[in-house]
């Protein structure tokens, strides 16, 4: 009988030993399923048993399923919304990348959530965050189906083939794409290496040691997005460098209101028209036509909006519209051209998930900006406050991105902004602490 105990307990000890390893090998896990749920496979719909399977180890070893959020109930509206759409979409194997995509992006943002309860787990995910960053860009140095606009740019950019054709990309990936992700990457790097810079060295000691890795990060950020020649995307890094600033120093604010209301009105004297269409030229006239960049846009965004008054609560389908409107809403646009989405995130997501997922987007939005808004306004530890600027920063450049192109919900690079919405939950949670306890 005791012979029989003891072999019980042992059982028990190497059972629980299994599932908190699994449990906190979570993003290890993530990291494996990725391949199989962001790319065209014929195990993608088995794979995404393993987010379930994640979260009941978690409620069996924690208690919960995930660490509960602020951000809650819009992210449970969003998943609803999700399933709501499923009865509007044309092929559910149409809309499964981009169904399946969402979801692991969701069980991101509760992992990267897990993580940053501490001030050494916030270190540990930003630091998880831009090295995933810089693989990711430096790989798409060579796999990115160059844009070419400027000059120079574009006899560099020539230099650079698509040296692999990865399932769902096999053109290379897209430069327009590429550049909304690094302003989610671009101003973090660049906070954090700055706060490295000026800040006391007792206020930061942990990241001076990395302070080259962060300037060489952010460099490597600034001169891919530069070479995207993605106009949107350069106008989102103004604004997010503007909106870091003003954050930064209340003296810069005055600075960064007179270029804006200077900017406003050359743009007045010049003409609206004449400055959309440079800033946001993307496309030849081979696919456009006689319409003007702008005008390509403006004849994609009134086919989005019919096609959200036709389908307000369901969406039509998560991924849908680059199909649909082509039946629905034809447009004056080369039929060669792939319109992936509807150059606007906001539009995009009303598309995909109807009103009320859209207003479940925005929460998230809003929420994260207040969170960051507090952080600012009341951290006492001076890294948080830098960080909170960074990941403020990251917000404001990929909104205004988003007004003029997009990076659909459940497309391949969409985690890095969830990841972001876990940070500003950090950061919120910490900007009381002193620094002391990394526990």
């Amino acid at each position: 009988m005791a012979h029989r105990f003891c072999s019980d307990e042992t059982e028990r000890r190497v059972l629980s030993l299994w599932r908190a390893g699994i449990v906190n090998l979570t993003p290890l896990w993530l990291l494996i399923l990725a391949p199989f749920l962001l790319f065209p496979g014929p195990i993608r719909a088995l794979a995404l048993l393993g987010l379930p399977f994640l979260w009941m180890l978690n409620k069996w070893e924690r208690g919960y399923f995930v660490r509960r959020a602020p951000f809650d109930w819009p992210v449970l509206l969003m998943l609803l919304m999700m399933l709501v759409s499923l009865y509007a979409t044309f092929s559910l194997e149409f809309s499964l990348p981009k169904i399946s995509g969402l979801l692991f992006h969701i069980a991101i943002f509760y992992a990267a959530l897990e993580t940053v309860k501490n001030r050494s787990g916030v270190y540990r995910s930003v630091a998880l965050y831009l090295t995933l960053g810089a693989g990711i860009t430096a790989f798409s140095l060579a796999n990115t189906q160059w844009l070419f606009k400027v000059p120079f740019l574009k006899d560099l950019a020539a230099r650079l083939p698509v040296l692999l054709s990865l399932p769902g990309a096999e053109g290379g990936f897209s430069p327009n794409q590429l550049a909304g992700v690094l302003l989610v990457l671009l101003p973090v790097s660049f906070s954090l290496a700055l706060f490295a810079a000026v800040g006391h060295r007792n206020e930061g000691d942990s990241i001076f040691r990395f302070r080259w890795l962060l300037w060489g990060a952010a460099l490597l950020f600034l001169l891919t997005l530069i070479l995207t020649q993605s106009r949107g995307g350069w106008i989102g890094a103004i604004a997010g460098a503007a909106t870091m600033a003003a954050l930064w120093d209340k003296r810069l604010r005055w600075v960064v209101g007179a270029g804006t209301l200077a900017a406003i009105a050359g743009a007045s004297l010049v003409g609206w028209e004449t400055v959309g269409n440079l800033l946001v030229s993307d496309t030849t006239e081979a696919m456009v036509g006689n319409l003007g960049s702008l005008g390509f846009r403006q004849e994609v965004w009134r086919a989005a909006l019919w096609g959200v008054s036709d389908f307000p609560f369901t969406g039509m389908g998560m991924g849908t519209f680059r199909e649909v409107s082509r039946v629905l809403y034809p447009m004056n646009v080369a039929p060669s051209y792939d319109i992936a989405h509807a150059h606007n995130q906001f539009l995009q997501t009303a598309l995909d998930l109807g009103i009320p997922g859209l207003v479940a987007y925005i929460a998230l939005w809003l929420g994260g900006g207040y969170l960051l808004w507090q952080t600012i306004v009341q951290a006492t530890d001076p890294l948080m406050r830098a960080l909170a600027i960074g990941v403020s920063g990251a917000f404001a450049g990929f909104a205004v991105y988003g007004l003029s192109d997009a990076v659909a919900l459940g497309s391949k690079p969409g985690f890095f902004w969830w990841w972001l919405l876990a940070l500003s939950v950090g950061v919120y949670q910490l900007r009381l602490e002193t620094g002391a306890n990394d526990d």
